[in-house]
């Protein structure tokens, strides 16, 4: 995925790592082996390591990044700082295999394996679960110019 000014292309591996590419000098800025745990409690921000990342995507901003896991936990993070700012737990139990900020970066959708799609808003980090929506498993969410809606695409 690249950043929003596209300047980097975060890269994210079924095989636990992670890697961060300057487009311009084509070096690698980041990988997860520079994480070290952040403000959320006990979890270690190193659980990236332990778990194959299958949907990212970069906040509208730029400043965030959200990863999708096959252990169903989202995690965001700010590569610069080289920690994760939050572990989102417990909604998913499959593999997240979607996962898109709005455009204005007010949600974050993820889908999964599962067949679930939640909406998380990310000033308060409740989550609200859409499951009668889609009958197979989420491949990608999408969202309109307009921001009227979302649009996922059910893996075959």
């Amino acid at each position: 995925r690249y950043s929003p000014d596209g300047t980097h292309l975060a890269l994210g591996f079924a095989e636990k790592t992670m890697r961060f590419l300057d487009i311009r000098t084509r070096q690698v800025v980041f990988k997860s082996d520079d994480l070290h745990p952040g403000n959320f409690g006990t979890n270690n921000a190193m659980e990236h390591l332990n778990s194959g990342i299958f949907a990212m995507d970069y906040a509208p901003s730029g400043t965030q990044i959200a990863t999708g896991s096959d252990d169903g936990s989202i995690r965001i993070f700010e590569p610069g700082a080289n920690f994760v700012t939050r572990k989102i737990s417990g909604i998913h139990s499959g593999v997240i295999r979607a996962l898109r900020y709005s455009r204005n970066g007010k949600f974050i959708a993820s889908g999964c394996s599962e067949r679930k799609l939640n909406i998380i808003d990310t000033q308060t980090w409740n989550v609200t679960p859409f499951n009668d929506y889609h009958k197979g498993n989420l491949g990608a969410i999408y969202q309109s110019q307009t921001n009227a809606f979302l649009i996922f695409i059910q893996a075959r």
